[in-house]
């Protein structure tokens, strides 16, 4: 896709946006409203969201002779337009219903109404004219979770020159809006066994796959021979995967993911391993850590780093590090669901837990898509006390 077509798409992009967003879901009294960090890097952020259409490959979790998927690329912008949602109306109202009841993503209940969930602003510009010759970063989120919930990382590597693409993996997430409205929920017969678990990890390198084939279509506005890719949870092990399938993809970063025991692996990679630069971060203890990631790491062949988040749980590495804080601090959740969400710091006056994530995050891809190295993963540094080096 040339430089005009991808304004074209944004500028949709930024129609829909502003008609979807009705002042009334904007306004509900009493409900707490989030905020998101700020990225911290040199260029605006623009945005996009595009529908995505796989009419080669019958879905595999429903009764459907194509597969769809929506996905959101983040980029440096030229220009300006009306600040992105964090959830659509739709995915919102559901979202409602999903956080009250709580899922093993989110292992605590959000009450129905504390939250107004469509009201929060990205600082992704839609619309925004894109720069050119873009590194590309793919994203894949944690089982029931969203693409939304990987906007603060999106948005910071975005602010640092990268075109970011969140890719939502279908009837996986809890909700995924289409544009004529449509929202799609969990469709997985048995979404918290390890027999779904390996089953999706293999859908979505598929998925990953087909994004990259669409994506091809972008080049000249995207530079599709510098190609990384991460991802939370098994959003992580599908970053391994992916990787381990496809050539193109030549940096990638499994944040806190598992890829499953010895007995029961998950994808080909673990057992088989990588040749390129690999990053694994963890929470500590990480409840992600299964013993099958201890083989994977003796099966990296390229540059390999371990790196593990002080005091951190699970969920540190999306966009919940900095929302549970903010339901805490508005009494909509307590103490102990803020820990088990997002863990505690023992580092005193340190960075937030999510900034560090971005910033490692950064410097592994500087280092092996832009040969760009700050010296930042050679070993601990005082400005962020709370990363320690495993690996």
């Amino acid at each position: 896709m040339n430089r005009r077509l991808f304004v074209t798409a944004a500028l949709t992009t930024a129609a829909l946006t502003t008609a979807a967003l009705p002042a009334q879901a904007l306004a509900r009294p009493g409900a707490l409203r989030l905020r998101l960090p700020a990225p911290t890097g040199p260029h605006r952020v623009g945005t996009t969201d595009l529908h995505l259409v796989d009419r080669d490959r019958p879905d595999p979790w429903v009764d459907k002779p194509y597969r769809e998927l929506m996905i959101t690329i983040r980029y440096p912008a030229a220009g300006s337009g009306p600040l992105a949602p964090h959830m659509r109306p739709g995915a919102a109202r559901t979202f409602t219903g999903v956080a009250a009841e709580g899922t093993v993503a989110i292992p605590v209940r959000i009450p129905r109404g504390s939250v107004d969930w469509a009201a929060t602003r990205t600082h992704s510009h839609a619309g925004a004219a894109p720069r050119g010759g873009m590194p590309v970063l793919l994203y894949s989120h944690g089982h029931l979770m969203s693409r939304d919930f990987g906007t603060v990382l999106a948005e910071e590597l975005a602010s640092h020159g990268y075109a970011v693409v969140t890719v939502d993996h279908t009837y996986d997430p809890t909700q995924v809006e289409f544009p004529d409205g449509r929202v799609e929920g969990n469709h997985q017969p048995d979404p918290e066994s390890f027999e779904t678990f390996k089953r999706e990890l293999g859908i979505r390198a598929v998925d990953m796959r087909f994004v990259l084939d669409e994506l091809e279509s972008w080049r000249g506005v995207l530079d599709l021979d510098r190609i990384g890719i991460y991802g939370h949870s098994l959003g992580g092990a599908t970053a391994a995967q992916s990787m381990h399938d496809d050539p193109r993809i030549l940096a990638g970063a499994d944040l806190d993911g598992a890829l499953g025991t010895r007995e029961d692996p998950w994808g080909s990679v673990t057992t088989e391993g990588l040749d390129r630069p690999f990053l694994l971060f963890t929470a500590d203890p990480s409840d992600q850590n299964h013993e099958l990631v201890s083989e994977f790491w003796s099966h990296l062949r390229g540059w390999r780093r371990a790196l593990q988040v002080i005091s951190a749980a699970h969920n540190t590495f999306n966009d919940l590090a900095v929302i549970a804080p903010q339901l805490r601090a508005a009494g909509v959740i307590g103490d102990a669901d803020l820990e088990k969400l997002v863990g505690t710091s023992d580092v005193d006056d340190s960075p937030p837990d999510i900034a560090a994530v971005g910033a490692y995050l950064r410097s592994f891809f500087d280092l092996h898509l832009r040969g760009d190295d700050d010296g930042l993963l050679d070993g601990p540094s005082p400005q962020w006390p709370q990363v320690r080096f495993t690996g």
